[in-house]
C-alpha cells in the first residue's frame, strides 16, 4: 500500500512533468517562430537586393555574369574601412541607396496626396 505522503510526491512529480512538457512545447513554438522571422527577414533582404540590382541596371542581369562579377571581387566585401577601392564603391552605393530612398519617399507622398 502506497502511503499518503508517497502518493502526494507522485502527484507532484506528475504535475512537474506536465509543466515541463508545456514548457518544451512553448520552447518549440518559440524556436519555430524565430526561424520563421529569420526566414522572412532573409527573403525580404534577397528581394530588396535583387530589386536594387535591377533598378540600377534597368534590366534583369545575366545571373552568370552577376555571380562571376561578385565572386571575382568578393575580397572587396567587408573591407570598406581598409580598402580604397571598396570604400569608393561603398560611398557610391550609399549615395545610390539614398537617392532610391528619396524616390520611394516622394512616390509615397505623391500616392498619399492622390488618395
Amino acid at each position: 500500500m502506497v502511503s499518503e505522503r508517497l502518493k502526494k510526491i507522485n502527484e507532484e512529480i506528475e504535475k512537474k512533468k506536465k509543466a515541463l512538457d508545456e514548457l518544451r512545447k512553448l520552447q518549440k513554438r518559440e524556436l519555430a517562430a524565430e526561424r520563421e522571422r529569420e526566414r522572412k527577414e532573409r527573403t525580404r533582404r534577397l528581394i530588396i537586393t535583387g530589386a536594387n540590382i535591377e533598378k540600377i541596371l534597368g534590366f534583369v542581369p545575366d545571373m552568370g555574369l552577376l555571380l562571376g562579377l561578385v565572386s571575382l571581387n568578393k575580397e572587396l566585401f567587408g573591407k570598406a574601412d581598409s580598402d580604397e577601392k571598396a570604400l569608393e564603391y561603398k560611398l557610391a552605393g550609399d549615395e545610390i541607396l539614398k537617392q532610391l530612398e528619396e524616390q520611394n519617399l516622394a512616390a509615397k507622398v505623391k500616392g498619399a496626396k492622390n488618395e
